[in-house]
């Protein structure tokens, strides 16, 4: 979907904003442009999944509607008849993992797009993005990652640090850190280790693989650039 371009030079628009979090408990969790992904989304299944606060240079506002459509964060808040526009890369991020419904977030459930189904410790799951380096990573965004790969690939190290994925059956998410990964590129097969975790994902790729594809190939470069070497 083609995000709509926002003018910065209109009052409208919330540029880069602080926000906060709570859970049922009524408390809080603030993040900033700064802050890690994996990190708020740790909150968030820990039960921050409530967006209370939206900060900006003026002070702080408690949001009284906010929805994620066609690319664009739109924003009501308690008391403000007018309407905002978030620009606030974290929050879109999060808004392609999650819905967000009556201020919630709830995890995303992908019916147009079909992610790679894996199996992972007796359980079924989908992959829906990864984190490569401090970049997330999903079928939204993977053809990004070709220009990534192209400017970076002579002077930085690729590596796969995290793997978000989705339970089948209870439509939970969990988070995967990444210990390993090994390719055997004849059977175009794939293993990757989880750190504290004796459960490993193993799965020889097909062509619905698209993430696990693009894992693959970054590994496979990997493998080859230590082989050359």
């Amino acid at each position: 979907m083609k995000k709509i371009k926002i003018k910065n030079n209109n009052k409208n628009v919330i540029k880069n904003p602080k926000v906060t979090l709570i859970n049922e408990k009524g408390e809080g969790y603030e993040f900033n442009k700064n802050t890690a992904l994996k990190s708020i989304i740790k909150r968030i299944i820990n039960g921050f999944d409530k967006i209370y606060l939206i900060k900006k240079n003026e002070g702080e506002k408690i949001v009284k509607d906010i929805k994620y459509t066609n690319g664009v964060i739109i924003t009501k808040f308690v008391e403000d008849r007018k309407t905002y526009i978030i620009d606030f890369q974290k929050l879109e991020k999060l808004s392609s993992i999650f819905l967000i419904t009556n201020l919630k977030f709830k995890v995303r459930e992908n019916y147009e797009i079909i992610n790679d189904i894996v199996e992972f410790n007796k359980e079924t799951y989908e992959i829906i993005g990864f984190l490569l380096n401090n970049s997330y990573i999903n079928q939204e965004n993977i053809i990004e990652l070709e220009e990534l790969i192209f400017k970076n690939i002579f002077y930085e190290n690729f590596k796969i640090n995290s793997l978000f994925l989705r339970n089948i059956k209870n439509n939970k998410l969990i988070i995967l850190d990444v210990k390993k990964i090994s390719v055997d590129t004849i059977r175009k097969e794939i293993k990757i280790s989880i750190k504290k975790r004796k459960s490993i994902i193993k799965k020889i790729l097909d062509e619905n693989d698209l993430i696990l594809e693009t894992i693959f190939t970054i590994s496979s470069i990997e493998v080859n650039f230590e082989f050359d070497a």
